[in-house]
């Protein structure tokens, strides 16, 4: 196993090393409205269908960094609940936005 020193980003982000506030609030939150900002400008279809298909993609991600970053979190149980909460819904809009794309696709 790699040392924590040596591990990317996204590795540390999947397995929830980067603690659970960090997670949400910078990883899920933040950059989640910056690339969600992108939508609004106006791309081409196929851009933004590529687009979606990379928020799609880093949201997988993110979701299961949160997930698994509330399984070691120890600081209040309400935290993780809401967390959890929210991930379910997530997990909704991440099967909306799924549909989406593949309706984007096949409309082409």
């Amino acid at each position: 196993m790699l040392t924590a020193q040596y591990k990317s980003l996204i590795v540390r982000l999947y397995h929830g090393e980067l603690g659970l506030v960090k997670t949400v609030w910078l990883y899920a939150v933040v950059i989640n409205v910056i690339l969600f900002s992108f939508f609004l400008l106006p791309f081409i279809t196929l851009i933004k269908i590529f687009l979606l298909f990379l928020l799609l993609s880093y949201n997988l991600i993110v979701m299961s960094g949160i997930w698994n970053a509330c399984e070691t979190y120890s600081g209040k149980h309400f935290w993780i609940a809401l967390s959890k909460c929210l991930l379910i819904l997530s997990y909704f809009i991440w099967a909306i936005g799924a549909f989406t794309l593949i309706n984007s696709i096949l409309t082409l």
